[in-house]
């Protein structure tokens, strides 16, 4: 079992990555095995790395920080803050100069303080900060000849301070097996944070997700999706503590899967975080109810809001449209209970509910309501 050190600050992929004095700039030629502990400097930013690992039963591989300063940053993302990657192509209309290897899923600006709004033609890019994507719904295989069309009454380099591109990517940031998480910052990735399937033995402690999502899912319908964590086909042993998610397009947390034959969600905590700003729900409950799941201490505000929200059509577009979106806890396509089921969902602060909605959205069946057990 081996540690390694990551600095992109000061670190050099010749270093043997041993020890602190000694960090390596990636994880590019590293050879992680189960039992192994990986830690980047805080303070560190890091592009086009995707922390697929997993480990074993009792020997996980653990992702954490070291140092001091903020936590290290993982972008799915490319920066687009330079007036030379931008070209005038007609009145108050630029496009981004450079090819784009995957769709776009998002454009943030000044370092997360503003999202910029998706239109569906050219014809619609009529105020500072919306954007147009030639190719929506290619995911990673767009054409040759893709553009990105942003609408800004100067060259978007010099009206933005900083400017990330969320692009599809390889579809999520990070996923595995016998894995924890601690203290790092994933942001501005097109899809998911977090997504594996049939998971076991996943932790995620004083880790924040910040403006994941924004892919187009269906183009014919305009429906868009991401999530910040998502555990899909079954999950066992999952603990989310003391994180934070922020501008989520769908869900912050959600369990779902192949409908009738999803798999088993159990022993999962979802304990005192923090959870703003999300289109869909803080919580997602889907396909199965799952057994021993806790969503206890957290603090939920903004359902309904943050950039999933910036669009012409009102309510936003959605398998469930014309219902609107945006609840704090959203649980559906559950037609029967589980056997042992139950998700105790308690102790919880909601606050921000758009006006006219519910704490809950729970269009399942009658019997597997009752495995939801509430306080509110």
């Amino acid at each position: 079992m081996a540690t390694y050190y990551i600095d992109s600050l000061s670190g050099s992929d010749e270093n043997d990555g041993k020890s602190a004095l000694t960090p390596r700039d990636s994880l590019h030629g590293l050879k992680i095995s189960a039992g192994d502990t990986v830690l980047f400097r805080r303070g560190s930013e890091y592009r086009n790395t995707c922390l697929f690992y997993s480990g074993d039963v009792g020997q996980p591989v653990t992702f954490s920080a070291y140092g001091d300063g903020e936590a290290p940053r993982f972008y799915g993302s490319k920066s687009a803050g330079e007036i030379y990657l931008w070209e005038n192509v007609r009145d108050n209309v630029w496009k981004y100069k450079l090819p784009l290897k995957s769709e776009v899923g998002n454009v943030v600006y000044d370092f997360g303080e503003e999202c910029g709004e998706l239109v569906w033609d050219e014809e619609s890019l009529d105020e500072n900060g919306k954007w147009y994507f030639s190719d929506y719904g290619c995911k990673s295989l767009p054409s040759h000849d893709a553009y990105l069309l942003i609408y800004c009454d100067c060259n978007p380099a010099q009206k933005y301070r900083s400017i990330e591109i969320c692009l599809y990517g390889e579809r999520k940031m990070l996923c595995g097996s016998n894995v924890k998480f601690e203290g790092l910052h994933f942001l501005c990735g097109g899809v998911h944070g977090y997504a594996e399937t049939n998971a076991t033995n996943v932790s995620f402690s004083e880790c924040i997700f910040e403006h994941i999502g924004g892919c187009v899912w269906d183009k014919d319908k305009k429906i868009r999706f991401g999530n910040g964590v998502e555990f899909w086909n079954g999950a066992e042993n999952v603990k989310i503590e003391n994180c934070d998610f922020y501008d989520i397009y769908d869900s912050c947390f959600t369990t779902q899967g192949d409908g009738d034959n999803c798999g088993e969600f159990k022993n999962i905590d979802v304990l005192s975080n923090n959870f703003s700003n999300y289109g869909m729900a803080a919580y997602e409950i889907r396909d199965k109810i799952g057994k021993n799941v806790r969503f206890e201490f957290n603090v939920c505000d903004g359902a309904g809001a943050g950039f999933s929200m910036l669009t012409d059509i009102s309510p936003r577009m959605s398998e469930i449209y014309p219902e609107p979106m945006g609840y704090h806890i959203f649980a559906w396509r559950i037609s029967n209970p589980t056997a042992g089921g139950q998700i105790r969902i308690m102790s919880n602060i909601f606050r921000g509910i758009p006006a006219g909605k519910k704490t809950i959205y729970a269009d399942i069946s009658p019997d597997a309501k009752t495995q939801i057990l509430t306080d509110f």
